[in-house]
């Protein structure tokens, strides 16, 4: 089977994203070709590609902070006679951009088959005016990156982890503020502790930071308040205005060449900014007054019907390496459970101390990081490309089947 997979390939420290690529490209069952549409030559090329392919695969890059290349080869992809799939990354509300644009596209180019990190029922009822297929497929585990690390005792450090502050569009400041908290034992406390909110680390120094510690710490990824028209994220996106705290946008060219720099630029230029009387609006934080009024509007706000938050790639991570993991409440996709595959902490991480004493326990270690290692080895990317093989080529609501166009 012949699949042609679509990407943005630009300089960053998403793991996951190299990983659905790597997870294509060895996949016994596929033959794949990566189109970096990005690129003018991955544009150029584009439509010889589909004509040889059996299908096309957006991944999550294409969607997650950007579109407009997408949007650029939109009449490309709809001149097609084979299904299409597409991956949604940052399936949350925020201007960057707004998850209804992002609906939108999916419409515009006809996608066949809606590929999500929500819950089934969730993504169902996000994606419902779109016209596809949806098909709940999280992220997965990368058994050849992320392998396990020594032995309890051999690690150097209690506690590890790595993460961006959530924006203030999500209303949730549950990971910024267990973030906190694990910071604050890194001064007051006897265990070796390496939490860092505001950095991520690239995937090979990731897995060497979870191989190296005993435990980490995370949350789900997600909102509470998901919307499909981004209602409540453009009233707090009209409030930061009002406060002077929006930042500034920047054009789509200028946008386009900071994309290819590499990483640690990138760093240096979010330092840069952070210190400027007008930040980057994706790095903007409303003053005391402005965070009291967005409070207001999330007090207020109507919550869904579904479920928004999901499992994030960075706890099949842990899985892969044998690292204990410290979560907070949720139902991570049904995967993981509480107390068998990560030890639960309180939502405000108000037990942390407490839970981190139980992670020193040797046998409470071996249960837990056992039973999650054998979680993660059946739940590894070749696992969630069988499932999207099975499911991309049944009859969708476009009439696109097996690669012919029905009539």
């Amino acid at each position: 089977m012949r699949i042609l997979l679509l990407t943005v390939s630009y300089p960053n420290d998403v793991a996951f994203y190299s990983d659905w690529v790597e997870a294509f490209s060895t996949h016994p069952k596929v033959l794949t070709e990566v189109a970096n549409i990005a690129a003018s030559d991955g544009k150029a090329c584009l439509r010889r590609q589909i004509r040889e392919a059996d299908a096309i695969v957006a991944l999550h890059a294409t969607t997650s902070d950007w579109l407009l290349d997408l949007t650029e080869v939109a009449p490309i992809l709809l001149d097609r006679k084979i299904p299409l799939g597409v991956f949604i990354g940052n399936e949350f509300n925020q201007p960057f951009p707004w998850l209804a644009e992002k609906i939108e596209v999916v419409k515009q180019i006809r996608t066949d088959i809606v590929f999500s990190q929500l819950l089934q029922e969730t993504a169902e009822w996000l994606y419902a005016e779109t016209g596809a297929r949806v098909l709940s497929l999280p992220h997965a585990l990368n058994h050849r990156r992320f392998r396990p690390g020594p032995d309890y005792l051999a690690r150097r450090l209690d506690l590890v982890s790595r993460s961006y502050r959530y924006p203030v569009y999500l209303g949730d400041n549950q990971r910024n503020d267990v973030f906190t908290a694990a910071s604050r034992l890194q001064g007051k406390s006897d265990w070796t502790i390496d939490v860092r909110l505001g950095a991520r680390a690239d995937a090979s120094t990731w897995a060497d930071l979870l191989r190296d510690s005993r435990a980490t710490i995370a949350t789900e990824a997600g909102t509470w308040f998901l919307e499909r028209d981004d209602c409540t994220a453009r009233e707090v996106e009209r409030r930061m205005r009002l406060g002077g705290r929006a930042g500034f946008a920047l054009p789509n060219w200028l946008r386009r060449g900071l994309r290819r720099l590499p990483s640690a630029q990138k760093d240096l230029l979010r330092r840069a900014g952070s210190g400027l009387a007008m930040t980057y609006a994706p790095l903007a934080t409303p003053d005391a007054r402005t965070a009291k009024a967005i409070a207001e509007i999330f007090a207020t706000a109507p919550k869904p019907p579904v479920y928004g938050k999901c499992i994030a790639a960075r706890n099949f991570d842990a899985l892969g390496t044998k690292t204990l993991q410290l979560l907070t409440p949720g139902r991570y996709n049904d995967i993981m459970k509480p107390g068998e595959h990560y030890l639960e902490i309180a939502a405000d991480a108000s037990n942390l101390e407490e839970i981190l004493e139980s992670a020193q326990n040797p046998a409470i270690w071996t249960r837990i990081t056992e039973a999650g290692y054998a979680l993660g080895l059946s739940s590894t990317y070749a696992v969630r490309i069988n499932e999207l093989l099975s499911q991309l080529f049944a009859p969708s609501h476009h009439g696109i089947q097996n690669g012919i166009q029905c009539e």
